[in-house]
C-alpha cells in the first residue's frame, strides 16, 4: 500500500494534455513549482487561505514531455 501523502499547493494554472487534466501549482511541501495529474490526486480539500505570495510573475517553467510518475516533469 503507497503512503499517504499531504501537500500544499498554491495553483497557478491547469490544462489539459493527452486526455487528462493537469495543476500546475508552488507545492509548500517541497517548496518547488510542481506538475499535478488531476485523476491521481485523492481527498482533496479546499481551503480559503491567501499565500502572501501571487506568484503573478512567476515564469512557468517549459512542459517536458519525458514523463514520470504519470505526470510531466517541470
Amino acid at each position: 500500500m503507497k503512503k499517504k501523502q499531504v501537500e500544499e499547493l498554491n495553483q497557478l494554472d491547469y490544462f489539459f494534455k493527452s486526455q487528462d487534466w493537469y495543476l500546475y501549482a508552488f507545492c509548500l511541501l517541497r517548496n518547488d513549482f510542481r506538475y499535478f495529474k488531476l485523476s491521481r490526486i485523492k481527498n482533496l480539500e479546499i481551503h480559503t487561505e491567501k499565500f502572501d505570495d501571487s506568484f503573478e510573475d512567476a515564469i512557468l517553467k517549459k512542459r517536458n514531455t519525458t514523463r514520470e510518475h504519470g505526470a510531466y516533469k517541470s
